[in-house]
């Protein structure tokens, strides 16, 4: 008995050390975008303001890298860094874990991801959500379409005719 005991005080240990680190790495990656600044009234060595867009955060894998996609959703913009090869889907994790993006979706065999939910607006009565990327309904799905620096992507909550 003693035994297992120990083994789930070692589990809960290791797991909350892992919840822990990896809450502490994914804060050190959020980044604000800097607004100019006016060389007169500024210092060069000082940090420039932080700018806010539409209430929406800012977030990307590295404090380094700024912003290069841009989600709306319900007319709320997030901005994300995409590195080349990221999916929509990829993008869409790590906003939802550096923001207040959330959004739920299964993994369907053959077809991709298939969003459920987004800001926790469910699909429901013939409602669905829709992809479009530059303005154009995605012929992929999230886990199928590929970024590149300058898209915008957007959810659409629409009818299914």
């Amino acid at each position: 008995m003693k035994k297992y005991l120990l083994l789930a005080i070692a589990v809960i240990v290791l797991a909350a050390g892992s919840y822990l680190t990896e809450r502490s790495f994914l804060a050190s990656s959020t980044i604000t975008v800097a607004t100019s600044t006016d060389d007169a009234t500024q210092p060069a060595s000082a940090a420039p303001a932080p700018a806010a867009i539409a209430g929406a955060s800012i977030a990307t894998t590295s404090p380094a890298q700024a912003p290069n996609v841009t989600f709306v959703v319900s007319g709320t913009s997030y901005g994300v860094y995409a590195p080349a090869g990221a999916t929509v889907l990829d993008a869409m994790r790590t906003l939802a874990s550096t923001t207040n993006f959330a959004f739920t979706g299964r993994e369907s065999s053959g077809l991709g991801f298939f969003v459920d939910s987004i800001n926790g607006k469910s699909s429901a009565g013939g409602s669905y959500w829709f992809l479009y990327v530059n303005g154009k309904s995605s012929d992929t799905g999230a886990s199928a379409t590929a970024l590149h620096a300058g898209d915008t992507v957007e959810w659409r909550y629409e009818k299914n005719y």
